[in-house]
C-alpha cells in the first residue's frame, strides 16, 4: 500500500462518528405505505463517495481550561482516504448494489441515476420517470471509543425518499451501523456492527485494510436491508 498520511488532531472524544466527516442528520419521517400506493419504481440518486476515515484514541493528556478544570484530551490518530486511494471498490457502488438487491426483493422497480445528484441543484432538477427519488448520504470508516473495545466499522447514512411529482419528503431516516454516542443522537436508528471486523489497533486496521473494507460493506448491507424493511 501507498504511504499513509497520518495527521494528529486534538479534541474531546465525545461523539466519535459525527466527527468523522461532518454528516448532517436529517429529521425522521415514517413511510406511509397506504398513502403511497402509487410508488412502484424508485430511482436512487448518485451515492457520493465518502472518505474512509479511521479515528481512535491512543494517549491521554491533561489540558487546563479557562475555568481551571482539568480535562482528558485524546491524541487521536486520524487517517482519511477514498476507496479509490485504497484501490478497492467504490462505496457508492456497493451501496447502490445493496439497495437494488433489497428493494427489488420487496417488489419495487429500481434504477440508479449515477450521473444525477441533488447536492448542488436540488431535487426539483432531477430527471426521471420513477415514482420516487431516493437520496443517500454516507459517512464511513473505523472508530475506536476505547482501547478495550477496539476499532470497529461505522457507517452513518442520512436517507430521504421524495415523491417525484410533489417533491415532498415521504420517508426520512438516519441509520447508524456502529457504536456512536446514542445519548446525543436523536432520531437515529442504531444497528450494531459485526464483531468479526474488530481490530485491536490503528495499525491493524491499516494492515488488514482489504478485509476491513468488507466490514464497511457489511454495514452498508445492513443499512440497505433496514431501508427496505421501512419501505415495505
Amino acid at each position: 500500500m501507498s504511504h499513509y498520511n497520518v495527521s494528529f488532531k486534538y479534541g474531546i472524544f465525545l461523539v466519535v462518528f459525527l466527527l468523522l466527516s461532518g454528516c448532517a442528520a436529517m429529521g425522521l419521517v415514517k413511510f406511509d405505505k397506504a398513502a403511497n400506493t402509487h410508488i412502484k419504481k424508485i430511482a436512487l440518486l448518485r451515492v457520493d463517495e465518502p472518505k474512509i476515515i479511521i479515528r481512535g484514541v491512543t494517549k491521554w493528556h491533561s489540558l487546563i481550561t479557562t475555568g481551571g478544570t482539568v480535562w482528558g484530551i485524546p491524541t487521536t490518530p486520524y487517517l482519511e482516504r477514498t476507496a479509490k486511494d485504497w484501490n478497492c471498490e467504490l462505496l457508492g457502488t456497493t451501496m447502490a448494489r445493496a439497495l437494488r438487491q433489497e428493494l427489488t426483493k420487496i417488489g419495487y422497480d429500481f434504477i440508479y441515476l449515477e450521473y444525477q445528484s441533488i447536492m448542488k441543484s436540488g431535487v426539483r432538477d432531477i430527471q426521471t420517470d420513477a415514482d420516487a427519488i431516493l437520496f443517500v448520504h454516507l459517512c464511513a470508516g473505523y472508530a475506536c471509543q476505547s482501547k478495550k473495545k477496539g476499532f470497529k466499522p461505522s457507517v452513518f447514512a442520512a436517507v430521504r425518499l421524495y415523491d417525484s411529482r410533489s417533491k415532498k419528503v415521504i420517508y426520512s431516516r438516519n441509520i447508524d451501523v456502529g457504536e456512536g454516542s446514542r445519548a446525543s443522537r436523536p432520531n437515529v436508528t442504531f444497528i450494531p456492527p459485526d464483531e468479526k471486523y474488530t481490530y485491536n489497533s490503528f495499525d491493524a486496521v491499516k494492515k488488514n485494510f482489504d478485509e476491513a473494507v468488507q466490514g464497511i460493506t457489511d454495514c452498508q448491507n445492513k443499512i440497505a436491508a433496514r431501508i427496505a424493511e421501512h419501505l415495505k
